[in-house]
């Protein structure tokens, strides 16, 4: 049987494919979704992670937040795991691009949930903090799943790297959320990212 050949899982590689991924276009007619966390996942698979980030960020959300986090959460640990299955053990590079356009989604929430969006969706400052706490969690977890899987959190790095870089390009640097993806690009520590 004819061995397949690997996928190189270093942070360089996986930011390359990262970069070269494109999203699907958005469909004109929206296909029927189980609930918010179906929506969200389907979007952020499809490439468009900004847009599902933002979903939660509506007034009538106040109620359900944490109950959405909670499932989106759930969800994405059983996507995970069918995934990293795949990574660095087949040729494809499509298992690298999903977990990250996932990651990346989570990001933009977190972004989200410390901004003023919030307030301005009248999400309570309670139910705000406890999904970041939950979500906070959640990626640490993953960061302990990459390390035991890959040797190292090499796609949510790479994502991490990337969210901060593309943060810095506000005002061209010289604004609050530039100011503070560098700080937060200071403080990453390899042994410990999230």
């Amino acid at each position: 049987m004819a061995e397949r050949e690997m996928v190189d899982v270093s942070v360089k590689n996986i930011s390359d494919i990262i970069l070269k991924s494109k999203p699907k276009p958005l469909a004109p007619q929206i296909p029927p979704y189980a609930d918010h966390a179906d929506l969200m996942i389907s979007l952020a698979l499809d490439g468009h992670s900004k847009l599902a980030a933002d979903h939660i960020i509506h007034p009538q959300m106040d109620r359900v937040l944490n109950e959405v986090i909670g499932s989106l959460v759930r969800r994405t640990w059983f996507l995970f795991t069918d995934l990293d299955i795949n990574i660095g053990k087949s040729a494809s590079n499509e298992p690298i691009v999903l977990k990250s356009r996932v990651y990346d989604m989570f990001l933009e929430m977190i972004w989200n949930l410390i901004g003023v969006e919030t307030r301005w969706a009248s999400i309570p400052e309670e139910a705000s903090n406890n999904a970041l706490r939950t979500i906070s969690e959640f990626l640490k977890d993953c960061e302990r799943e990459e390390r035991k899987i890959l040797g190292s959190p090499s796609v949510l790095k790479s994502t991490i790297m990337f969210q901060l870089e593309k943060a810095m390009l506000v005002n061209k640097g010289n604004s609050m959320v530039a100011w503070m993806s560098e700080e937060i690009r200071r403080r990453i520590r390899d042994e410990d990212i999230v």
